[in-house]
């Protein structure tokens, strides 16, 4: 069920349309309260990017990833951050305190 949510969020991510804008905020409130492995994680943190409109819908997103276990968010985050600098380097800012790895100033 959480591989199938997965991949229902990895296709809404674009949120070109309004429906798909709806599906993702759908899927992951569909998410919440589940624990995630470190390949989720992964395949969460490649989610964020700075070039979408829907700000608040991104939000929601680090609030589920920052819900997980720390050791295995912060293992994540590192394993991620050389993407998420290049596609994502503003929401990985804001992750690295939701990993306990650093403290955003704004």
């Amino acid at each position: 069920m959480k591989d199938q949510l997965l991949d229902e969020l990895l296709g809404a991510s674009r949120m070109l349309t309004s429906e798909e804008v709806a599906a993702f905020d759908r899927t992951v409130q569909a998410l919440s309260g589940l624990e995630f492995s470190n390949r989720e994680l992964g395949v969460l943190f490649s989610i964020f990017a700075d070039d979408t409109p829907h700000h608040e819908v991104m939000w929601g997103l680090l609030h589920l990833v920052e819900t997980s276990d720390s050791e295995i968010l912060i293992s994540a985050l590192v394993q991620s951050a050389p993407y998420m600098r290049t596609v994502a380097p503003e929401w990985l800012e804001w992750c690295r305190p939701a990993a306990g790895t650093t403290t955003r100033s704004t």
